[in-house]
């Protein structure tokens, strides 16, 4: 091979790299010495690197597999920021204090429960306890809930008030909202009086009116005030509208129905 051939002049400046800093270079640093490196380790992995090639770059090192935990690679990156959270707080990252970072430790922990983490990286993670499954949340007493809610309901103004800020009404809220709260005890809430909602809609199942004579009362009331029905002035049409604007959200009303509350609502919301 000659001296003066371009692949002895880049195996030169790649030899004359690994002289100074005692490693290949990395992309950032020199691309095009970067990439002739992973050409000549793709060449010979794939047994089309002749012999003479081989003994010349052989001392190098740089036909053997690249290992995927080098400190520069980006899952030793994401460990390290792992390891520095966990030497300030000593625990795992929130989703709401580091989304990516517990994402990344979501996706070991799955990788791992799966057969699918390398033993080194499960040593390097071990210590940090992220690969443990993580314990069931315990399961939720709500007709007890619901019974904590109807005492506190049905005595004075002031324990209703407390009992509105309190985590067994904001959870029943959120499930009656989501539609996960059972329909049993929905209904024991409904006779309660315990307003999940604004408060539970008076023109309920045991109305008999048709739904076009409610909503034009509704229409009316709105047009003589100019401006929807509030809880202060009228309950009931309140209570009612409150009820169809859900059942509009969840798909739930009628296509006739939903253009005719849409338009009022359009017409008479306040700006």
């Amino acid at each position: 091979m000659r001296s003066n051939t371009p692949w002895l002049i880049r195996f030169y400046e790649l030899k004359a790299f690994i002289d100074i800093h005692n490693r290949p270079p990395r992309e950032e640093e020199n691309i095009h010495l970067y990439r002739w490196a992973c050409m000549q380790r793709h060449r010979y992995n794939k047994g089309k690197l002749s012999a003479t090639k081989i003994l010349i770059t052989g001392p190098l090192k740089i036909l053997e597999k690249k290992s995927n935990m080098e400190s520069n690679s980006p899952w030793f990156i994401r460990f390290h920021e792992l390891k520095v959270f966990f030497a300030i707080h000593n625990r795992p990252p929130c989703e709401k204090e580091n989304i990516v970072l517990y994402r990344w430790t979501c996706a070991q922990r799955y990788l791992y429960n799966k057969g699918k983490l390398s033993a080194t990286k499960s040593s390097f993670l071990a210590p940090r306890k992220i690969l443990e499954k993580r314990a069931k949340k315990p399961e939720i007493n709500l007709a007890g809930a619901v019974n904590r809610l109807k005492q506190g309901f049905s005595g004075n103004r002031l324990q209703a008030i407390n009992c509105k800020k309190s985590a067994d009404f904001v959870l029943l809220r959120r499930l009656y909202r989501s539609g996960k709260l059972p329909s049993e005890l929905v209904s024991e809430l409904k006779v309660a009086k315990v307003p999940l909602i604004a408060t539970w809609v008076l023109y309920g199942e045991n109305e008999t009116r048709p739904w076009n004579i409610i909503f034009d009362e509704c229409a009316l009331w709105a047009r003589q005030n100019g401006f929807l029905p509030t809880y202060r002035r009228t309950k009931n049409l309140y209570c009612w509208l409150n009820e169809q604007k859900m059942k509009m959200s969840k798909g739930n009303l009628g296509l006739v129905e939903s253009k005719k509350i849409s338009s009022l609502l359009i017409r008479f919301s306040r700006k």
